[in-house]
């Protein structure tokens, strides 16, 4: 759809005696891609008259955060309708965002034109793996705070933006993971095997110091009661022995 921004109209001048006309459009709830994001649109300074000047200007907004501008001086750059792309990235958390745009013009005659608004992802990249068992919480962080849980299965996949650095910590209640978290700088590529696994705790007291307990997790293993008799022997999850 094609929009005019424009005015020259008789309103309550402002503290410097410009009269001060705002138009504006905002979309609520614009969902956002969580791999990068570019806003792109046609815009066009289709007038400035004589007496315009920086104070009448086009203005885009990410929830209330300005994004982009241009001003009734910069007609030259804009003297037919021309593609501006826009980063957005620093919005782009797969969550619902608004945007707004803004026109605000004196009294002189002033049109700010815009066409064809589009917003699209960026490339994405995905970490997948499995944890053992379902419902395990994957904590990250691309533009905010993010969460994920596995399915079924134990499975899970993360889709982050091309070149992403941080870092997937798993939690599940009373279990410790191995390893802890995983780190990534720069991911280019798809990541798979990407495996956490849950351990559990068996403690107990024998009251008998340095005494030998055997057990086989994988590889025969060993522990030796502490000097109060207690013993900490960690499995991973469906442990059998």
């Amino acid at each position: 759809h094609r929009l005019l921004f424009s005015g020259a109209t008789d309103l309550v001048p402002d503290r410097l005696g410009r009269i001060l006309l705002p138009a504006y459009l905002t979309q609520y709830a614009v969902p956002f891609p969580a791999c990068g994001a570019k806003l792109q649109f046609y815009f066009w300074i289709g007038a400035a008259r004589s007496g315009s000047d920086a104070n009448d200007r086009f203005i885009v907004m990410v929830d209330d955060v300005q994004v982009f501008t241009a001003n009734a001086t910069q007609r030259g750059l804009y003297p037919s309708y021309k593609l501006v792309t826009v980063d957005v990235s620093a919005f782009a958390d797969g969550g619902a965002h608004s945007i707004t745009f803004l026109g605000i013009t004196t009294d002189q005659l002033v049109t700010f034109n815009m066409d064809d608004v589009s917003l699209a992802s960026g490339p994405c990249v995905t970490i997948s793996g499995n944890a053992a068992t379902q419902s395990v919480h994957l904590t990250y962080r691309n533009v905010r705070d993010q969460d994920a849980w596995t399915d079924a299965s134990g499975n899970y996949s993360i889709q982050v933006p091309l070149h992403w650095s941080g870092t997937i910590t798993p939690h599940y209640p009373d279990a410790v993971f191995s390893p802890a978290s995983r780190s990534y700088s720069n991911v280019t590529t798809n990541r798979t095997g990407q495996n956490f696994t849950p351990l559990f705790n068996i403690t107990g007291w024998l009251d008998v110091a340095g005494v030998t307990l055997s057990y086989t997790e994988g590889t025969p293993k060993s522990v030796l009661s502490r000097t109060d008799g207690s013993y900490s022997v960690w499995v991973p999850m469906h442990w059998t022995g």
